[in-house]
């Protein structure tokens, strides 16, 4: 079978068989993918039991989309046999780590994770009605990033959602008993395929609850009893109830009593012994109830920043009681501030905007699924929190999520996707927004397709819309200005274009009460520093400045129901951080100097109720950590490092002559200078900074002279410099520097005061005109990265698309589009002899090559992969504008990579990513007196 094409999976080895069938590695040429693909042999295709089952399996699995449940992908017939392609996995099963282990158990704060990620998908799959009744060991995967994964539904069996087994009660009424005669190890009954029928026992003896074992319907707390087993093991390296026939296994399930678990901590041991209780009624009543004990017995990270005393503790019983409390009271704390505020007397039902409500600082960590990339950590790109202040919704490489803040259960996936962006709440916080490839997009929490409100006017949104009491939806759209549009859906309209100096508009956010938008103007000669607000329901007035500091990369403002303003502050040395700008609700205006919070983060989103949830820095993390300079060749074989490594790599430039390499570097963005070094030993050599950010530097082809962008007084512009001395030889004016030609002539820069944004000066012709790139090369965004590169000869430029493509024209006169290579590409560079285009793939984990012909007429051949970097080249869309990550030698046999190296003042990647929640944020500011 390896080689055919399944539908559009073409199989390229295998992974494993048994008794529902055999599973494929295959490549999924439509999406271009690596995926897993389970068919039933053409033996078994006439046997209707086998047919009804592999449907179930299919159907069972569609229904479930969880980070902890394998997702499904396709399903369908090929040649007469069904087949089913699911996502593939990189790890390993629960029961191949814990044979690993030699009856060691693992740690127990992997056990514990992994038990708390096993019960949140099976709460999940009860939420559908759908019971596992085979959970084992077998049946569990851990991934190498640490995510645990729930297989093999195919023994599940569908209940019809009613509000028992929503809760975990479930359906009582049983199969007829029977018998079930299970002679020889229980190995040989692992994963069963009989139909459901009476009397028929379905699962593995060991891990079977007793009303499996005596042949009576599986419920969602059977799946428990089955939780219970694997948590066992887990936490003693033993099985509870294995023996040495299925029969003595099924007696043992049905009589035993584990033995106590004394070498872990008594939480989790009450846990595990609570699941496997004989009768059901005695046991968790669900899995989120499970869930929810499990992250309190593993100690989740709460805090409550108020004065409280307690007395000291003396038992272990008084010290089980106190976690149970302590975690109830935090739901109770958050749960009572939003209801009270609900009920208190205000515009639209909501606390009076700009109140002080006289309440306790309460800090929460609430942890969200995040799955971190290889080498990569857990990372957001978006958060928001609704206007009732009860619900998060946030974006990771997954999609669209959201779930509750004052209750207890599992996130639910509205979208899913990788271009995703901006999500935003209804005034009534019942449906969600959100920016999909171009288009605004809307859908109800409570379930149901997403719908269309409007197509951009324009391919790049800015990242932010705001969805007003009155009805509409403000959003921003760069150059262009605010837009808007009817909530329900219709034409966007332009209500507010660029005034005097402002460059483009950018992340629009509501006011409480439907008072106004406050958004981000990129100015002309000041770069992303300005806080306005502007008032919809009078069209004639102008937007209202609330802070301006030059220096200053203000991004993603919220507005609090206390009457402030709050964004992040990425830019000068000293200004960095979350700052809260007070301002009228009435006027628009500022009302007092603005206060800095003490709490980091990546994204902010504040509610009408004054509650404010932060997102970690993570991908700010993994950018400044150290990397070191190392070559390797086109097989991938790595070099000693060169020299010392440096926080905050990001562009490497070898000179000329290959005897120094120009990097940009720094332990944070304002911190990011251009350095020389010695490509042999790595030795720092004299440069001066100028107290100046600066990235992106390119070598001139004398050698004696570095082309870099500095952002200073306000302003990005591109400098020549002496490497002698650091001495600025020339200002070519305005813009971020993308690429120096071979021969010195073109100099690409992006002019961010342009409406096309992209364009280059011929030097020539002229050393300060700015000639733009066609309109059809730039339209797809500003703040993007065109990446051109030009050929050896400047005739031919090949660059990134809007898609990710990467393609290529003739220049200067920019026709004859080719596509180079299709998919997601980046940072494409001419080899030293015109033969060769290289680029990295978009997740900067692979070199790929393009061979080029040159005559008669330049031909591309068909990529081909060179090697597998030694860790992903760290690219985000934040730090996209900063340089070129790799450099090739001129023979084309060596490539110049920034590898990662171990930080210990810095965590490694995290699988899980979380979110400070902080209700009265305020209250941090109050005089103590």
């Amino acid at each position: 079978m390896i080689g055919a094409k399944v539908s559009q999976f073409q199989l390229t080895g295998t992974l494993g068989a048994g008794g529902m069938g055999e599973v494929f590695r295959a490549r999924d040429t439509r999406l271009n993918r690596d995926v897993a693909v389970k068919l039933l042999p053409k033996t078994f295709a006439s046997d209707p039991d086998r047919l009804r089952r592999f449907e179930q399996e299919a159907k069972t699995l569609a229904a479930l989309n969880h980070p902890n449940i394998l997702t499904v992908y396709d399903a369908g017939l090929h040649e007469g046999a069904p087949y089913l392609a699911t996502e593939l996995l990189d790890g390993q099963t629960l029961r191949q780590v814990l044979l690993e282990g030699h009856g060691k158990p693992p740690p127990i704060r992997k056990a514990t994770d992994w038990a708390l990620q096993i019960a949140l998908g099976l709460a999940a799959a009860h939420h559908k009605g759908i019971v596992h009744r085979d959970l084992k060991p077998e049946n569990i995967f851990v991934t190498t990033d640490g995510r645990v994964k729930i297989l093999d539904f195919g023994l599940a069996k569908l209940q019809p959602p009613t509000p028992d087994v929503l809760s975990g009660v479930g359906d009582r009424t049983h199969d007829r008993p029977g018998e079930n005669l299970l002679d020889g190890p229980e190995a040989e009954f692992s994963t069963r395929t009989q139909l459901t029928a009476p009397g028929i026992i379905l699962g593995t003896p060991s891990y079977m609850s007793p009303e499996q074992a005596r042949g009576e319907r599986a419920e969602p707390r059977s799946d428990i009893f089955a939780f219970g087993c694997v948590l066992y093991e887990m936490l003693s390296g033993q099985r509870p109830f294995k023996r040495n026939s299925a029969v003595e296994s099924l007696n043992a399930v049905l009589r035993d009593v584990p033995e106590e678990l004394t070498e872990v901590p008594s939480g989790l041991a009450r846990i595990a012994h609570r699941c496997l209780e004989k009768q059901p009624d005695n046991r968790f009543q669900s899995a989120q109830d499970l869930a929810f004990a499990i992250e309190s017995a593993g100690g989740a990270s709460t805090s409550v920043q108020a004065p409280v005393r307690f007395k000291p503790l003396k038992t272990e019983a008084q010290l089980w009681v106190a976690w149970g409390i302590a975690a109830l009271a935090v739901l109770f704390a958050v749960g009572a501030l939003i209801y009270r505020r609900q009920t208190t007397p205000g515009a639209t039902g909501l606390a009076p905007v700009g109140a002080q409500v006289s309440a306790p600082l309460l800090k929460l960590e609430i942890r969200v699924p995040a799955p971190a990339k290889p080498g990569k950590p857990a990372s957001l790109h978006g958060l928001a929190i609704s206007p009732d202040g009860r619900k998060l919704a946030y974006i990771n490489d997954e999609g669209l999520w959201w779930r509750w803040l004052d209750r207890v259960g599992p996130p639910t996936l509205l979208s899913s996707g990788e271009k995703l962006s901006g999500p935003f709440w209804s005034p009534d916080s019942t449906d969600l927004g959100w920016d999909e490839n171009g288009s605004l997009l809307r859908a109800s929490i409570a379930g149901g397709r997403p719908t269309v409100i409007c197509r951009m006017p324009a391919p790049f949104s800015g990242g932010g819309a705001a969805w007003c009491y009155t009805g509409e939806i403000i959003f921003t759209q760069g150059g262009t200005g605010l837009f808007r549009v009817p909530a329900q859906g219709g034409n966007a309209e332009l209500v507010l274009p660029p005034g005097e100096g402002d460059l483009d508009f950018h992340e629009a956010t509501a006011i409480p009460g439907g008072r106004g938008v406050v958004f981000v103007i990129h100015r002309m000669q000041g770069g992303p520093n300005t806080i306005a607000a502007w008032n919809p329901r009078d069209p004639k007035s102008s937007r209202k400045i609330l802070l301006h500091q030059p220096g200053s990369f203000f991004r993603n403002p919220t507005v609090s129901g206390s009457g402030h303003v709050l964004c992040v502050d990425t830019g000068a040395r000293g200004s960095e951080g979350v700052w809260a700008i007070p301002f009228s609700f009435s006027t628009l205006e500022r009302t007092s100097e603005p206060l800095r919070i003490p709490d980091e983060a990546g994204w902010i989103s504040a509610s009408a109720q004054s509650t404010l949830v932060l997102s970690p820095i993570n991908e700010d993390l993994e950018a400044f950590r150290p990397r070191e300079l190392v070559w390797v060749n086109r097989s991938g074989s790595q070099s000693t490092p060169i020299g010392p490594p440096w926080k905050g790599l990001h562009t490497l430039r070898l000179s000329p002559d290959e005897g120094s390499i120009a990097i940009a570097a720094g332990d944070r963005l304002s911190a990011l200078r251009v350095r020389i070094v010695n490509a042999t030993s790595g030795s720092e050599l004299s440069f001066p900074n100028r107290g100046a950010i600066e990235c992106g530097p390119f070598w001139l082809p004398s050698g004696r002279e570095i082309a870099c962008t500095t952002y200073e007084s306000g302003e990005l512009q591109t400098l020549i410099r002496a490497v002698d001395g650091g001495s600025v030889v020339e200002r070519l004016g305005l813009g971020t520097l993308g690429h120096i030609s071979p021969k010195g002539r073109y100099v690409f820069l992006d002019r961010h005061n342009q409406t096309n944004l992209h364009g280059y000066l011929d030097l020539q012709r002229s050393r300060t005109e700015w000639i733009p790139l066609p309109g059809d090369l730039t339209t797809w965004g500003a703040g993007l990265r065109q990446e051109p590169s030009l050929s050896p000869d400047e005739s031919t430029l090949v660059y990134r698309s809007a898609r990710g493509d990467i393609e290529a024209v003739n220049f200067p006169a920019c026709t004859n589009r080719v596509l180079v290579a299709s998919g997601d590409g980046q940072f494409p560079q001419w080899s030293r002899d015109g033969l060769e285009i290289f680029y990295l793939t978009a997740n900067g984990t692979t070199m790929m090559s393009v061979p080029v012909t040159s005559t008669p007429n330049r031909r591309f051949g068909q990529p081909v992969k060179l090697f597998d970097l030694p860790n992903p080249i760290f690219v985000s869309y934040r730090w996209s504008g900063v340089g070129r990550p790799f450099d090739v030698s001129a023979d084309g046999q060596r490539f110049l990579i920034p590898r990662a190296v171990r930080d210990p003042e810095r965590l490694s990647p995290v699988s899980e990513a979380s979110v400070l929640l902080i209700q009265n944020w305020l209250a941090e500011f109050r005089d103590p007196k």
